[in-house]
């Protein structure tokens, strides 16, 4: 009898013992139901929610088990998503693997860690797979000298943010060069973004949001825009072999091989109404050509200025001089590749002789009275955005 209580007593012992340790660590039932990325708690039909991240409660007991929320991740070109919800096993690869897809893409995403609490993980953005789903192109708003503009800083605002810029085949560009990024994509996901003013830049272009493809709608008159792309947007102004062959043909005929040839861009005709001149628009006086032929005849050796112009008839009466040639009238691209084989530029106003003057290279003197001084347009621009620091202003 004795023997039998004291082995009832030690089961007794053990019993308390065990419902003693169950008490103590709050082992409950519960169940776990994942729906829209939230992890349910059950505890006898009581919801525990953390209030201070807004992530579900986890008690201390089961602390290790872990979660990811679900990650939605939209590749704007390709519309490309992906959902996760790991368990402990699998958490560390899955991981592991997301982050080497998304690796170099500039994004923030959140991602839960073994206390439930969100952390951000941020990557840079510079991967093949992010260029291959994110897309930039330009609506091609004006004439020439505009459309270079807009496609030059297509390639350095796309630059900064990493998408791949392009050009539709039937983009008005493609029909005076060989734009190698010319692309027949179908973004999806698009959206427009204009500029603040012309002639400024506009530094919240360097940091477009990642969700879009983008449309640049404006004009973005900046040399800032691409600057350190220089020698990529160079090398995609591939001028069409006919107008090449056309300038060398027609620079052959007037024998400037031993010379240094100046091209000198005279724009007056659509500047010179009334409408434009009351906005700022300006049209240069014979006095600061006169001006700009001198100064290249004091500073560079044997000299002989290529003009072009809208209005030669002006020009021919007002420019008279051994070293001045007036070319005879070309189609825009071959005026364009006229002058960007010249050594230097001397240049009036708008945007054309802008790009003659910038592919040529070399000295490059242009009329400082663009837009017209306190004029509605002036406002509008900077000039120091408009006119790169090297070239020389004179009136």
């Amino acid at each position: 009898m004795i023997g039998n209580r004291f082995y009832y007593g030690i089961f007794c012992a053990i019993c308390g013992l065990i419902i003693t340790l169950v008490l103590m660590y709050d082992v409950p039932k519960f169940s776990f139901s994942f729906y829209s990325s939230k992890l349910n708690y059950t505890d006898n039909s009581k919801s525990l929610t953390n209030n201070r991240t807004n992530t579900p409660f986890v008690s201390q007991k089961i602390s290790k088990m872990f979660f990811v929320k679900k990650q939605s991740v939209s590749l704007s070109g390709a519309n490309l998503t992906h959902s996760q919800r790991e368990y402990p096993g699998n958490l560390t690869s899955k991981l592991n693997e997301t982050l080497k897809n998304e690796t170099q893409r500039k994004s923030t995403e959140y991602i839960a860690d073994r206390t439930g609490i969100e952390k951000k993980v941020t990557t840079a953005n510079t991967t093949d797979i992010f260029r291959k789903t994110h897309f930039m192109t330009i609506s091609g708003n004006g004439r020439l000298g505009n459309q270079m503009f807009e496609f030059a800083s297509l390639l350095g605002i796309a630059d900064m943010n990493g998408y791949t810029p392009f050009v539709t085949s039937q983009h008005s560009l493609n029909k005076i060069f060989d734009i190698p990024q010319t692309s027949n994509v179908r973004m999806e996901n698009s959206k427009g973004i204009g500029e603040t003013f012309a002639g400024c830049y506009d530094k919240h272009l360097e940091n477009l949001s990642h969700q879009f493809n983008w449309t640049l709608r404006g004009y973005y008159q900046s040399w800032r825009y691409f600057d350190r792309i220089k020698d990529k947007v160079k090398s995609s102004f591939r001028l069409k072999e006919r107008f090449t062959q056309n300038a060398n043909s027609y620079l052959s005929e007037i024998n400037l091989s031993k010379r240094t040839s100046v091209g000198v861009h005279i724009r007056r005709r659509d500047m010179n109404s009334g409408y434009h001149l009351a906005r700022g628009y300006s049209v240069a006086t014979v006095g600061y050509i006169k001006r700009a032929v001198n100064y290249f005849k004091k500073n560079v050796v044997d000299p002989v200025f290529v003009v072009v112009s809208d209005d030669r008839d002006w020009a021919k009466r007002y420019l008279q001089d051994k070293d001045i040639i007036h070319t005879r009238r070309g189609s825009s691209g071959e005026d364009m590749a006229l002058l960007a084989n010249c050594n230097h530029s001397i240049i009036s106003t708008g945007s054309y002789g802008w790009w003659g003057a910038w592919l040529a290279g070399g000295k490059v003197v242009y009329f400082r009275d663009f837009p017209t001084p306190e004029s509605f347009l002036d406002k509008r621009y900077n000039k120091s955005d408009y006119y790169p620091p090297h070239w020389i202003g004179m009136v």
